[in-house]
């Protein structure tokens, strides 16, 4: 039996970006909870965080570290497995300020492939007797519409993730139903807009970190040079008042401006030309007719 109850916050959040019918497929694909007796209640909420799956369900996915994104847990001791297999038992110590302040908790399967986890509560200072708790994650991909990433084998692809979480507990002792979803509901919601705020700084923070580490890379520059090239202007033979040839002089050579060369003692004054001096024209010598 599914019961699908929705707070109406986070249902009206969800259509800006999903059909109502795609979350409800994967709503009973996933959270499906079969109710022991007719004092039983039931909801699913859903989040959305602007960050990756993968990031997210590195958080989510740590049986062992609750603390690290539920703003209600203060400390977390394994007490039977290794914090990450089925059959695990933690326990949570609280912060002040709750009517509880103590949970001891279960492991019950957790899938990395579809991204899925169900806990369910054993014991503690607290009246959620029966409680168990799924919780999914689900990508949105570019046309705004939930997928299931399991068929995906990019995982990093997509930037946005829907988290959905149900869970269903007895009604205590003079409550109702609807006492007991707002109680619970409550508590859930904090969990996940702390997880949303968590996973979204964290990638934020990531971000920053690639486009600095781009920004220090060493551009590669060319340092080769190439040589100085010289041209010299047409060598006309101009005729002398005496009917006699006037050779081509230094005068007509043209240079870079950085150098800089003389009739009587020519002169370099650029670095490169200093390198490459070899590659300048010999002065004509003064003898030269």
């Amino acid at each position: 039996m599914f019961y699908s109850q929705y707070p109406s916050n986070s249902r009206e959040q969800l259509d800006h970006h999903t059909s109502r019918n795609t979350v409800e497929m994967f709503s009973r694909r996933y959270h499906n909870h079969e109710f022991s007796s007719s004092t039983q209640c039931s909801s699913c909420l859903s989040q959305i965080i602007d960050a990756p799956l993968g990031l997210v369900w590195s958080l989510i996915s740590r049986f062992d570290q609750p603390q690290n994104w539920k703003r209600f847990v203060r400390s977390c001791r394994i007490v039977k497995g290794d914090g990450r297999r089925p059959g695990s038992v933690r326990e949570v110590r609280l912060v002040s300020g709750l009517p509880a302040t103590s949970s001891t908790e279960r492991l019950d399967s957790i899938d990395h492939e579809n991204h899925v986890m169900c806990v369910s509560i054993l014991g503690g200072d607290h009246r959620l007797n029966n409680y168990k708790s799924i919780i999914t994650l689900h990508e949105i991909n570019n046309n705004n519409d939930l997928h299931d990433s399991s068929d995906d084998d990019d995982v990093f692809g997509n930037k946005s993730t829907v988290v959905l979480q149900s869970y269903v507990v007895n009604i205590p002792d003079g409550n109702s139903a609807e006492d007991t979803r707002t109680f619970v509901n409550t508590i859930i919601k904090c969990n996940l807009k702390s997880l949303g705020s968590i996973s979204e700084k964290m990638d934020d923070a990531r971000e920053k970190e690639k486009k600095s580490r781009r920004s220090k890379q060493t551009p590669i520059i060319d340092t080769r040079m190439a040589l100085p090239s010289f041209k010299k202007k047409p060598s006309s033979v101009q005729q002398g008042s005496s009917g006699g040839t006037v050779p081509v002089t230094q005068e007509n050579v043209t240079a870079p401006d950085q150098v800089n060369i003389t009739t009587s003692s020519p002169s370099i004054t650029s670095s490169w030309a200093e390198t490459f001096a070899c590659s300048l024209p010999p002065a004509p010598s003064n003898n030269f007719i």
